[in-house]
């Protein structure tokens, strides 16, 4: 067992971590106009590289135009 759990550390240590900024574009905003907001909110997250790290979700006004 202590074998399995050792090789299951050595996986997780091993693995690659990435990370995903959420950033929400409002109705009018562009993805640019929208990352400058995300990036006064959070301004370490500036220079980080890594793979496709942004992931734009678009929001709406009201529930109707949802």
């Amino acid at each position: 067992m202590r074998n399995l759990e050792s090789r299951v550390q050595r996986l997780e240590a091993a693995g690659k971590e990435e990370t995903i900024m959420i950033v929400s574009v409002d109705p009018g905003q562009s993805k640019d106009e929208a990352m400058e907001v995300y990036f006064a909110e959070h301004p370490e997250m500036r220079n980080y590289s890594g793979l496709s790290p942004f992931l734009f979700v678009k929001m709406f006004q009201e529930k109707k135009d949802a």
